[in-house]
């Protein structure tokens, strides 16, 4: 037979502390008795092989504090027992076990825990103001200045740390930096519209975890809800009239000008198009990141 739990012994502890800021950090041990099925059981089959002990790394309770260690000690008077002692933390790296196999052992299947961290910065062309009632950002004959007004926007950044297969390539992970999402892409409640976050690959090692081999990859993504497209106003010195290419000329048509185009090619005295570029590789983020 297999080791397995006999009870949770009443010796036990607990603690509140101040954590960074204003937050309380929870931790508290643990104790379960453990009987193997003879006296020659190793200690890695007691940690790993015990059906019903927590996993390290792993959050439990209502409180969601993760199991940060395992410690065994065999019993001197009878070797088959042995004194088991989980110790968890609200304050250390958390993973989630699935909800399709909430037992599993196998770090491939936990779901990453998403934390918003960090931000990033972008300078972006102002099109109208933050007036009472919005004014567009041009001169008072209704034309683009040759300097369009920018401004410097801060952006929020959310990380996680995700356990993946060590059968693919590092260049496989890799690839991944910098592209965005290709389709919505859902974390919890929050729906994110496509090519509205950029990942950015931030550290990979590949090790063994709780007994697997796997890749520990940590990630961030970078959130701009106008998308991570770049988009620029259709003016140019030249337009196309009768499928060729002439200078745009102002309304009296006596001096040539940097004039507005409608998109097609052509000039237009009202305001400029603007033309969309998508910049950034597009990617399926559902396809290896986990969320469920």
């Amino acid at each position: 037979m297999a080791s397995v739990i006999v009870g949770e012994m009443r010796e036990g502890q607990g603690s509140v502390k101040k954590g960074s800021g204003v937050t309380l950090t929870y931790s508290s041990v643990f104790n379960f008795l453990v009987l193997a099925d003879d006296k020659f059981a190793s200690r890695e089959e007691i940690l790993f092989g015990t059906p019903g002990l927590p996993i390290v790394g792993v959050i439990y309770g209502y409180i969601q504090a993760t199991c940060t260690g395992i410690d065994a000690k065999r019993r001197k008077e009878d070797p088959r027992y042995w004194d088991v002692s989980c110790t968890f933390d609200t304050g250390r790296e958390q993973q989630q076990q699935s909800q399709s196999d909430p037992d599993s052992q196998d770090p491939t299947t936990w779901i990453p825990v998403f934390s918003v961290d960090s931000f990033e910065t972008r300078d972006r062309v102002l099109k109208t103001d933050f007036s009472p009632t919005p004014k567009k950002c041009v001169n008072s004959a209704g034309t683009p200045f040759s300097d369009p007004i920018t401004v410097t926007e801060t952006i929020c950044s959310f990380s996680f740390t995700q356990f993946e297969n060590a059968s693919q390539t590092l260049k496989a992970i890799m690839a991944r930096n910098g592209c965005v999402n290709k389709s919505a892409f859902t974390v919890g409640i929050d729906s994110y519209e496509p090519r509205t976050l950029k990942l950015n690959v931030t550290k990979a090692e590949k090790g063994y975890f709780m007994g697997a081999t796997a890749w520990r990859v940590e990630y961030r993504c970078t959130y701009d809800p106008d998308t991570w497209d770049e988009e620029r106003l259709d003016v140019g010195p030249l337009c196309i009239s009768g499928g060729k290419r002439i200078s745009c000329m102002e309304e009296e048509r006596k001096f040539k000008i940097v004039g507005n185009l409608n998109g097609s090619g052509a000039q237009t005295y009202g305001d400029p198009s603007t033309l969309t570029f998508r910049t950034k590789k597009q990617i399926e983020f559902i396809d290896f990141i986990r969320t469920s």
